[in-house]
């Protein structure tokens, strides 16, 4: 009941509620009941399965609950399992989890914390990924679409030697380095398209992440993840950028320093002229 000394306080808070009770209702639109006849009986019995869709501590139906946003409840008396979510392929998800976790399949997760590890452990074209599953038979996916938490499913045995091929790359890639760009040289070190920004990343397989400050005029930051050797090579290449140094050579070109010493404005010419002549040549 609400009630209220104005009647139009009362209808706008009326609608209110109501448009509350439809977005919860859209919430559980979909519904599917799992029993022995849908095949999630360990040994003949269904309790035990309804059990191991729950897991130790609750743990597997939170992850299901997370990963598909569907409600799950779960009766072990009954030897059932409810579930109701936003959409059918939500609750079909759900029920595909379910019966992974009755039929010996289970799941971890590894939060890999930043974008740049991501690319970092899955590597250039997930190949890290692809060879990780060719390895071990698990699946390597995300939770979320542009997440950084990696999730593993498959046989318990083999997650365990899924997780080690994950934890032995993120060691590997302990190298960690960061340095600030002033605001004139950031162009520089991005290069005419992103050219030499690529050109680092791809010659040292580290990865290089610019965040430029939402003041105009300030530094950027410049972070570098990879392996130890990796990161060392990828900031000396920035911070040649950054000096105006080449940092990628042209097929056939090569690189020559002088000491001009006091000949510096006679090479460089009036106006640069000299050195128009020298780059025409």
């Amino acid at each position: 009941t609400i009630s209220g000394t104005d009647a139009g306080n009362v209808a706008a808070a009326q609608e209110q509620v109501q448009v509350l009770l439809a977005l919860e209702k859209s919430k559980t639109a979909h519904t599917a009941v799992l029993t022995a006849a849908d095949d999630i009986a360990i040994s003949g019995s269904v309790q035990s399965g309804v059990k191991a869709i729950i897991g130790r501590g609750g743990t597997t139906i939170r992850s299901i609950t997370q990963q598909t946003q569907c409600k799950l409840d779960a009766n072990i008396e009954a030897g059932t399992v409810h579930i109701s979510g936003p959409s059918a392929e939500a609750v079909q998800q759900a029920v595909q989890l379910c019966r992974q976790a009755v039929h010996g399949e289970s799941q971890s997760t590894v939060d890999l914390k930043s974008r740049q590890m991501v690319l970092q452990v899955c590597g250039k074209g997930l190949v890290h990924l692809k060879q990780w599953q060719d390895a071990t038979g698990c699946r390597f996916d995300f939770v979320e679409r542009g997440g950084t938490v990696l999730k593993i499913t498959g046989d318990t045995d083999k997650i365990a030697k899924a997780l080690a091929l994950v934890t032995e790359r993120l060691a590997l890639c302990k190298g960690d380095s960061s340095l600030r760009i002033p605001a004139d040289k950031i162009g520089a070190v991005y290069g005419k398209g992103g050219t030499t920004l690529r050109h680092i990343q791809e010659t040292t397989g580290a990865s290089v992440e610019i965040e430029q400050a939402p003041v105009a005029g300030a530094e950027a930051v410049c972070s570098i993840v990879g392996e130890p050797a990796a990161v060392a090579t990828a900031l000396e290449m920035v911070q040649k950028a950054m000096a105006g140094e080449v940092v990628e050579l042209k097929p056939g070109e090569v690189v020559e320093k002088l000491d001009l010493g006091v000949g510096v404005s006679a090479v460089i010419g009036r106006g640069g002229s000299k050195l128009q002549e020298l780059e025409a040549t």
